[in-house]
């Protein structure tokens, strides 16, 4: 079975990312969801899907701010920055 590696995997090592020693958690406040990030994901609506969180998307690459989220508490960190039109 193969492995499914990411591009933001890739440009993490690239940039010389060092993962944290503590696990990532995220919030997903209207759910109430709790849940360790998992780096296999190229970002959040997919992370949020595949654990049975719907998530508002449309374009899947950040252009249309369908999926744009209001961060409550902590830091976001771009590896490839979301592509806008604006």
């Amino acid at each position: 079975m193969k492995t499914k590696y990411s591009i933001t995997k890739k440009i993490q090592e690239a940039r010389g990312f060092v993962k944290p020693k503590e696990p990532i958690e995220v919030h997903f406040s209207k759910s109430n969801v709790k849940l360790a990030w998992d780096d296999s994901f190229d970002n959040l609506p997919e992370f949020a899907e595949s654990n049975g969180i719907e998530v508002a998307s449309g374009c899947r690459m950040g252009s249309c701010l369908s999926c744009e989220s209001r961060l409550i508490k902590g830091t976001v960190h771009y590896f490839l920055e979301p592509f806008t039109t604006g």
